[in-house]
């Protein structure tokens, strides 16, 4: 039962979850989103590993054979901000269980401890079958999963992300392409199955998929992150884009959440996610206890967070735990239900009177501006953004003798999720822009290049699109079909009918190569076999062509190359050399090729912005050399595309990013050694607060 905690002082934490992290020591520590840190350790005398953590309690686990005798605790309770504990009976092993070095569970509570309907809940994963028993219980309860066993354990893997909601406990399986959910009634004595092997929506296409259940208001949410990368390697993985479902359990459906802003979600990558009203913080944000976070409304992703002032997780490349815990206070239901009773709505009816009123005055603003004279057309055009000028080129012929073609110092960057949008970066406007076959869904752009773009559409169609002439180049299908293209090069611009594409393509977790020459509309296809068994492709680095032959990086920074020997036939090798620093975490680093000025350059980003490095390859030696010096170069890198220019004024030895601080685009100056914002003269020691779209890329204004 609960022991008092003596005389220690007790506080009460505002309604948001604190982070705990634990060091390379094991040390503990708790960060308040305000910056308070609480130093806690474990007692001795309790489990001193910890399995999960539910409402402000952790829930404390024996593992390894010399704790499996019947005298001691396998599990016991701790509350970390009131040192209160609470004693577990002993566990029970069945005999045919003996040889298990650990218990290989999934542990849940089903209310605060301090409720007399308490229930903590293990889901044992190899037998498959829950074991329970209520606070004061003598021993546990073991009742099989009624579920198909075999399915389960060998088809659909362990149950994940656990919740409790309404007195019933949701989980989910997962397996290479599909994720199924599991609802269970909370009995007094027995677990009932109510929804078994329920589809949840895997939302926009990727090739790896992450889904967490959490409960918000007394609901169950769906968070679907979508990975482009390696399945079953999370090193090789980059984020591009992210869906909210609720689960409408009456109808037995899930309902796309497209806003959330009186919400705020915490997801800790261990199975631990927690919601809170958006007191104190911006709603719509999806945090994740690695220091990312998500904004779902304008569709970035930052390294800022509300715990972000711990800076052990950037400082130091070393496998950190932390999980969130939402301190469990009587004050806390009060608190929310006044700041949602506090909120106000907008009628929907104002909002289309409004909309209608505008179209009324756009269309009388549009007829007189016809009638001015072409100078004065002139004048205006050059006081407009990058998106409001294209827009005022093709409107018609007098338009475009009043408005010649762009020269900007800056090319755009161009972003789609479910649509593609220009966004300015000299003010970091959007601006939705229309594809030709969009009203094909599933369609996703995979680089660029030259000015054209690379779109897949499904799993094996595939077409070239220029955003700015609005042409299209469509090619045969694909000889099979792919998850991803992990990477995608030209060898020169699709404007010339000589052009070779080849593409990087994962195909059930295997890598081909396939190339194209346009005058041919014909792919061909080989096996990366020679890039062996251990070689994994870095996503998000793509083909740069140089030398006649397309260049990539593996997961550990070896250069790969894929070679055309002419006669409708190639091949690929990887390079044993690789780039003069350690990554111990790959994950950190954005790393890209680039062909500037005749040479083969490599461009890696710390994640955190601690460093840009930019490397020039030396062929004869078979080596690289660090450059400090671009000449009269800029570099823009992204995960869609990477190219170098001529330097305009005032920007020579420039690498502009894809992220933008404030509405300015960020960029790291070599001569400073420092990041900078293009349209001030702010200067960033890291990329704490910039934001970066989910999937964006530089386009060269080409026409």
């Amino acid at each position: 039962m609960a022991e008092e905690a003596g005389h220690r002082e007790l506080w009460t934490p505002p309604p948001c979850p604190w982070l705990m992290v634990s060091d390379e020591d094991e040390n503990l520590t708790l960060h308040s989103p305000t910056g308070e840190q609480l130093q806690i350790v474990i007692p001795p005398e309790l489990p001193q590993e910890i399995e999960h953590c539910c409402y402000g309690w952790l829930i404390l686990i024996h593992k390894g054979v010399e704790h499996k005798k019947h005298d001691e605790h396998w599990f016991s309770l701790w509350n970390p901000l009131t040192d209160d504990r609470i004693h577990l009976p002993a566990f029970s092993i069945e005999p045919q269980q003996e040889e298990s070095s650990s218990c290989n569970c999934r542990c849940i509570l089903s209310s605060p401890p301090g409720n007399d309907d308490c229930m903590v809940i293990v889901i044992e994963t190899k037998t498959p079958c829950f074991v329970f028993c209520r606070i004061g219980d003598k021993q546990w309860t073991v009742q099989p999963m009624p579920i198909d066993s075999e399915k389960y354990v060998s088809g659909l893997g362990f149950p994940f992300s656990p919740v409790i909601c309404n007195g019933r406990l949701y989980f989910h399986t997962m397996n290479y392409d599909s994720r199924e959910l599991f609802v269970f009634g909370i009995k007094s004595d027995h677990l009932e199955l109510s929804i078994a092997g329920m589809e949840i929506p895997w939302g926009e296409r990727a090739s790896v998929k992450r889904i967490d259940l959490v409960e918000s208001f007394g609901e169950i949410y769906a968070i679907n992150q979508g990975r482009k990368g390696v399945y079953g390697c999370p090193d090789l993985q980059r984020v591009i884009s992210l869906e909210l479902y609720k689960l409408d359990l009456p109808r037995k459906e899930w309902i796309k959440v497209e806003s959330f802003k009186d919400s705020v979600f915490f997801v800790s990558l261990d199975d631990n996610s927690l919601s809170c009203p958006a007191v104190g913080l911006e709603g719509n944000h999806v945090y994740y206890n690695t220091i990312y976070s998500f904004n779902m409304e304008d569709k970035t992703v930052s390294i800022s967070s509300p715990h972000s002032k711990i800076k052990i997780q950037k400082s130091e490349y070393v496998y950190i735990r932390s999980f969130y815990i939402m301190p469990d206070t009587d004050s806390m239901s009060s608190y929310v239900e006044r700041q949602i009773s506090g909120s106000r709505k907008i009628k929907p009816e104002i909002l289309r009177d409004t909309g209608s009123h505008k179209e009324e005055v756009a269309e009388a603003e549009f007829a007189y501006f016809g009638k001015l004279p072409s100078d004065v057309q002139s004048m205006i055009a050059k006081c407009l953004g990058l998106h409001d000028y294209m827009s005022f080129r093709v409107a018609n012929k007098m338009c475009r003798l009043a408005a010649p073609p762009i020269r900007s110092s800056l090319p755009p960057l161009v972003t789609y999720d479910s649509l593609c949008n220009f966004i300015d970066p000299t003010c970091c406007k959007k601006y939705p822009i229309i594809i030709p076959n969009n009203e094909m869904k599933d369609v996703i752009m995979c680089y660029s290049s030259d000015g054209w773009c690379v779109m897949l559409q499904g799993e094996d169609s595939i077409f070239l699109w220029n955003p700015f002439t609005n042409k299209t180049i469509m090619l045969p299908n694909l000889p099979h079909k792919c998850r991803a293209i992990a990477a995608c090069g030209f060898s020169t611009s699709p404007n010339s009918s000589d052009c070779v594409i080849v593409l990087l393509c994962d195909v059930e977790l295997i890598i081909y190569i396939d190339f194209i020459c346009l005058k041919d509309k014909q792919w061909k296809s080989i096996y990366a076999s020679s890039f062996g068994r251990d070689t994994k492709i870095c996503y998000d680095n793509n083909l740069s062509f140089y030398d006649g032959n397309f260049y990539f990086f593996t997961k550990h920074g070896k250069l790969g190359a894929v070679y055309l020997n002419g006669e409708g036939s190639a091949s690929a090798h990887v390079r044993e050399f690789k780039l003069p620093f350690s990554w111990p975490h790959f994950h950190h680093v954005f790393l890209c090729l680039l062909e500037c000025d005749g040479k083969l350059l490599s461009v890696s980003v710390d994640s955190f912005g601690k460093w840009v490095r930019v490397f020039r390859l030396l062929d004869s030696k078979n080596r690289w050399k660090e450059v400090r010096d671009l000449g009269n170069h800029t570099l823009y890198i992204s995960r869609l595309s990477s190219f170098s220019k001529p330097a305009t004024l005032g920007m020579k030895n420039r690498v502009y990013l894809p992220r933008y601080y404030g509405k300015s685009v960020v960029y790291y100056s070599l001569d400073s050694r420092k990041f900078h914002c293009h349209s001030s003269e702010d200067i960033l020691e890291d990329l704490d607060a910039t934001k970066e779209q989910f999937f964006c890329g530089w386009v060269e204004t080409k026409y």
